[in-house]
């Protein structure tokens, strides 16, 4: 984002839509994974990767993708 974001209004947008869900999930994975050991922790990292290649994909393509269970920090 720091190094194409100012130069394609397209790169920016995927890149924030992908900070967005990283650090949302960062903090479900955290809070999550020290609730629930093992198996649960897994799954918590799991759901994030998968979404996070379907992004990719989307993004490869020239698509626009939103994540779901995302909270919009950064505009």
């Amino acid at each position: 984002m720091l190094a194409e974001g100012p130069k394609s209004a397209t790169v920016r947008a995927h890149a924030v839509e992908a900070l967005n869900f990283q650090i949302t999930w960062a903090v479900i994975c955290l809070i999550g994974g020290t609730i629930t050991c093992g198996f649960g922790f897994i799954v918590l990292w799991i759901v994030p990767l998968i979404f996070a290649l379907i992004a990719g994909s989307k993004a490869n393509s020239g698509e626009a993708y939103q994540y779901p269970a995302s909270i919009r920090l950064i505009k």
